[in-house]
């Protein structure tokens, strides 16, 4: 814990507090921070480890892309260590190789600029409409529209992924991104 976080002070005091916290609730342990007079940015990633610290993740990617949308990179990592460091002093190594692979696999999806969530995907409203709902669901009323869109996000979330367009394609409909 301590070489791997010790460039980044701010992670280590993170992870440390939320050592120190941890059999309290997030909001016992913001109220606590708060008694102790730290900022709102230390309470709120504090909260935010000890919300996720116990989570179920497998190690499949879609399990790990969910969790990397749900709390985001910093928080996803954050939450990771503190993991890594309480399963070292309990002893569960079986648990510390499967967080491994967890990490490895994030780090993976991260390198390779895999899309982790809807806003990450390189299309836009009228590309789901065009492309993906008419031909899906044929033509729909005014006011259908956001029915049509959840219908949409519930099928990303369960890993039903719309053919995304690949880097460098020419669309004069897509937004211009240096991202991509």
């Amino acid at each position: 814990l301590k070489k791997e976080y010790e460039e980044d002070k701010e992670s280590r005091k993170y992870l440390l507090l939320a050592v120190f916290l941890k059999n309290l609730s997030c909001e016992e342990s913001r109220d606590a921070l708060r008694t102790m007079k730290y900022d709102n940015k230390t309470r709120d990633m504090v909260s935010a480890i000890l919300r996720y610290k116990e989570e179920t993740l497998d190690a499949e990617r879609t399990s790990v892309k969910k969790a990397l949308n749900r709390m985001g990179i910093p928080v996803f990592r954050l939450v990771m260590a503190y993991r890594e460091a309480v399963l070292c002093c309990m002893g569960k190594n079986d648990d510390v190789l499967l967080l491994y692979a967890i990490k490895e696999m994030a780090e993976d999806i991260l390198n390779k600029n895999e899309p982790y969530s809807l806003a990450q995907l390189a299309i836009n409203g009228k590309d789901l409409i065009e492309n993906y709902l008419l031909k899906a669901y044929g033509k729909f009323e005014a006011g259908e529209e956001k029915e049509q869109g959840k219908k949409v996000e519930q099928q990303i979330e369960i890993g039903e992924v719309i053919q995304v367009k690949k880097e460098g394609e020419n669309n004069e409909n897509s937004p211009k991104d240096d991202k991509q």
